[in-house]
């Protein structure tokens, strides 16, 4: 009893120890991922805040730049999900890791969302029907579907960060493109005051408040250009984390399955040895089982060999006896006989009625002395035949007297 409860105290501790660990590689994934984006957007809008909305407002196209800012916020929160969806999936794969069969079953029949994993789950749990030698083959190609559906959550955001520094080229020649209308219309005019007797003060004036336009323009450019390039390496920064957690994941599964299939193998071999000790069990018993009845059987054989010897001799006696009592018997009735007659014919009439009725006691005592021995005789036979069906398992008639001397 002592040792289960350690046993049990010691599975408590290693659980929380591990819950522990899952919930510092969580918190370490989600700083890596979003640390980088919040330190920067925090700095920025604490030290560079009024930079920023007026290199925004400064612009001659700040749709542009919101553009390039949507983008950007777009891909970060599309990172962020799909963040989120890798948290929940190492988290299920953990549960799963830790939780008994009867456990498991149960933790897979409450989910409220699909999981990329349920096929693999369910070859594990073996609700799916499979051969033993294709499930190697199926649970590969499952596992490749998984890692393409784990990399195509990350194609948007990685298309997104290429798009901020498209973007960012657009805006630039869309600045440059402003810029040298500006500057053609600011040369445009320089030719027109030419051939005019101006001041050259006043022309000098007049080209420096129409070269802010085209500065505008070239603004515009470096201001859309530094946003967009900035706005990728940030947002390539986080989807680099966010990959690490899926590459993190596939290996997770890769090493959920080795773990299986190890247990899977030393399972067989167990349970084919179990069946093999079982199998020889059998077999010992039911050799045992045969040697038993083959020795109970020769044993019954030989005890009714020597009943049916001793019943034999038994009844040989008993018929010689019998013969020699018969003839006895029979010697003596005829004596009887003859001496009947001869005294019937020598003897007065009262000697003659007693020497009958003598004759006729004789006769009673001689035939009360054979229905005691054939009496003997049934006893005898019942007692044998009951010895008979003690001793063996062959049914036999009961004996009769049909034979017997004394009928």
């Amino acid at each position: 009893m002592a040792n289960v409860e350690t046993s049990s105290q010691q599975t408590n501790v290693q659980r929380a120890k591990a819950y522990r660990q899952r919930r510092v590689q969580l918190v370490q994934q989600w700083a890596g991922a979003l640390l980088p984006v919040a330190l920067v957007l925090v700095a920025g809008w604490v030290f560079f805040r009024q930079a920023i909305i007026q290199s925004i407002a400064s612009t001659p196209h700040p749709e542009l730049i919101y553009i390039i800012l949507g983008t950007f916020f777009t891909g970060v929160l599309l990172s962020t999900v799909t963040l989120y969806r890798y948290s929940i999936e190492g988290n299920l794969m953990f549960l799963w890791q830790h939780a008994h069969e009867k456990q498991r079953y149960q933790l897979i029949q409450r989910l409220k969302w699909h999981t990329y994993f349920m096929p693999i789950y369910q070859i594990f749990l073996g609700q799916r029907s499979l051969q033993e030698k294709s499930q190697q083959a199926i649970i590969e190609q499952e596992m490749d579907a998984i890692q393409e559906r784990l990399s195509d959550r990350l194609v948007l955001p990685q298309y997104l960060s290429g798009a901020l520094v498209g973007l960012g080229l657009v805006g630039t020649f869309i600045g440059l493109l402003g810029t040298l209308e500006d500057l053609g219309k600011l040369f445009g005019a320089l030719v027109q005051t030419s051939n005019v007797d101006v001041n050259p003060a006043e022309i000098f004036t007049d080209m420096v408040r129409r070269l802010q336009d085209p500065m505008r323009g070239m603004g515009t450019a470096f201001v859309a250009s530094l946003y967009g390039l900035f706005g990728s390496l940030l947002l390539g920064l986080q989807i680099l984390a966010v990959d690490k957690v899926g590459h993190s994941l596939s290996n997770q599964l890769h090493a959920l399955v080795r773990h299986a299939q190890a247990t899977e193998e030393r399972r067989e071999p167990s349970m084919y040895a179990h069946e093999v000790l079982g199998q020889e069990f059998h077999v010992r018993a039911l050799q045992q089982i045969v040697d038993t009845s083959r020795a109970a059987q020769i044993e019954q054989a030989k005890r009714w060999r020597d009943l049916n010897a001793l019943v034999h001799r038994q009844q040989e006696v008993n018929h010689e006896e019998t013969k020699a009592l018969r003839r006895e018997i029979f010697g003596i009735s005829e004596s009887n006989r003859i001496l009947s007659q001869s005294l019937r014919e020598g003897l007065h009439n009262g000697e003659l009625v007693e020497l009958t009725r003598q004759s006729a006691e004789h006769h009673q005592t001689l035939q009360d002395i054979a229905n005691t021995l054939r009496r003997i005789e049934e006893r005898l036979l019942i007692e044998q035949y009951k010895h008979a069906q003690k001793h063996t398992s062959i049914p036999a008639e009961p004996p009769t007297l049909n034979d017997s001397v004394w009928r």
